[in-house]
């Protein structure tokens, strides 16, 4: 799917996995979301609690631009694999917080496969507070 036909997508949190003290895990919600054009489907997304800034792959995504674009600044990500490359496209996801209420959050464009995640969507803690 191109991102130029993503148009809005919509999140209800369904429930959240509990992590155990000392667990080697991220916590995470499992979400369902809703493409135009697509059937809704299950996904996790990861919660940062360090994060301070979210991403996902750009099939979660609509009005996908340079970051410049929206008054961001391209970035790299560092952690355990080390750094990413240049993080340089920004989208947004459409959050459905209830039926009639919804919010947007800017995240990085992040195509790489992490482990099992195809799709990565990972919101920091700062876009969920």
């Amino acid at each position: 799917m191109s991102c130029d036909v993503v148009d809005i997508l919509h999140i209800d949190i369904l429930q959240k996995d509990f992590i155990q003290p000392g667990h080697k895990t991220i916590c995470c919600a499992k979400v369902s979301i809703e493409i135009k054009g697509q059937s809704p489907r299950i996904i996790k997304a990861k919660l940062d609690s360090c994060g301070s800034v979210s991403i996902a792959h750009e099939n979660l995504l609509g009005k996908i631009k340079s970051a410049r674009q929206y008054g961001l600044s391209p970035i790299r990500l560092r952690g355990i694999g080390g750094k990413t490359n240049l993080l340089n496209k920004v989208g947004i996801l459409r959050i459905r917080r209830s039926q009639n209420d919804h919010c947007e959050l800017l995240c990085y464009v992040f195509n790489e496969t992490i482990g099992q995640t195809k799709e990565m969507l990972l919101i920091s803690m700062s876009a969920i507070m």
